[in-house]
């Protein structure tokens, strides 16, 4: 079932479509992180330009998911190697 909720980033609101309970809590999430990014980024009293200030923030989530994704090549790479290990060693084990 599809409905519209509101998001709030910055004290604006935006209507937003989603599909059930799950999707409309994983949404309001990540609107609450966005909402915190664009907050740091913001110098308390300043009136910066939304445009910029999302842009910037858009920047410093990529910059987060970039990172996570290499980590997680990283890690995936470090298990496979580990694996082959692994099944060298048992199949030497079974010899």
């Amino acid at each position: 079932m599809t409905k519209t909720i509101k998001i709030e980033v910055l004290g604006s609101s935006y209507p937003i479509r989603v599909e059930g309970g799950e999707e409309e809590r994983y949404v309001k999430r990540l609107a609450r992180y966005v909402d915190g990014k664009m907050r740091k980024l913001t110098p308390a009293g300043s009136q910066v330009l939304s445009a910029k200030l999302a842009v910037k923030a858009a920047l410093n989530i990529a910059d987060e998911l970039h990172k996570l994704k290499g980590e997680t090549e990283l890690s995936h790479k470090r298990t496979s190697e580990r694996e082959k290990k692994l099944i060298k060693l048992l199949e030497q084990g079974l010899r």
